[in-house]
């Protein structure tokens, strides 16, 4: 009788410890289950890209805007003298920006070839009066368009024989060769799918709302 009652023991205990483990390992499952439905990783990744995205979209526009953006290249005016081929044979927008921590020093003759005869230097006063602090963009331009079968490259090729004292067409962004060491000026581009003046006009407005107005100290017009 009394084996009979200790067996019976045993076997009430054996029986609880097993039906426990099920529990504990039912309750890992549905926990396991439940974490993975509260917060599924996409749904987490997606969001923090989507916060990056607005706060790329808030920012001010300057260098590290334009590479946030996808624009490529900058490369110094003096290197791209001697290597413009790497520049993209397509339409889009680029841009001048100063050195880090570069300080404009202005000349009475730069360097800007006399298209028609016509001078493109200006009296310092007027460069003093365009140039816009608390940036490091100085021009913002375009190649190509619905009215251009310009590209990035052939449009640059242009503007840089302009700041070598060629008699080249490239009125616009001249400012830029009455700067001082403009060798030391960087340029980046992006080719664009959208029309390249539109994008443009888009930019230059950018910076005139966070600029009182102004628009980059080489652009003479929106």
């Amino acid at each position: 009788m009394i084996w009979f009652i200790v067996i019976a023991v045993v076997v009430i205990v054996f029986y609880a410890i097993v039906s426990r483990g099920t529990s504990i390992k039912s309750v890992e499952d549905e926990y396991d289950s439940n974490e993975e439905e509260a917060i599924p990783l996409s749904i987490t990744v997606t969001t923090i890209n989507d916060k990056l995205q607005d706060g790329i979209k808030g920012s001010n526009m300057d260098s590290q805007m334009l590479k946030q953006h996808g624009f490529e290249g900058f490369v110094t005016i003096g290197k791209l003298k001697s290597d413009p081929n790497q520049i993209p044979t397509k339409q889009g927008v680029y841009a001048v920006l100063l050195p880090e921590n570069g300080k404009p020093a202005f000349l009475e003759t730069g360097t800007g070839g006399f298209f028609k005869d016509k001078n493109p230097n200006v009296p310092i006063a007027e460069l003093k009066a365009n140039w816009v602090d608390n940036t490091d963009i100085i021009y913002i331009g375009k190649a190509g368009g619905s009215s251009s079968k310009a590209t990035l490259q052939s449009r640059l090729i242009q503007y840089l024989k302009f700041g070598m004292g060629m008699k080249i067409g490239h009125w616009g962004g001249r400012y830029i060769w009455q700067l001082a060491n403009s060798d030391n000026l960087i340029i980046c581009w992006k080719p664009t799918k959208q029309d390249a003046r539109d994008v443009e006009s888009e930019m230059i407005e950018q910076f005139k709302r966070e600029h009182n107005g102004c628009r980059p100290f080489a652009n003479l017009k929106d």
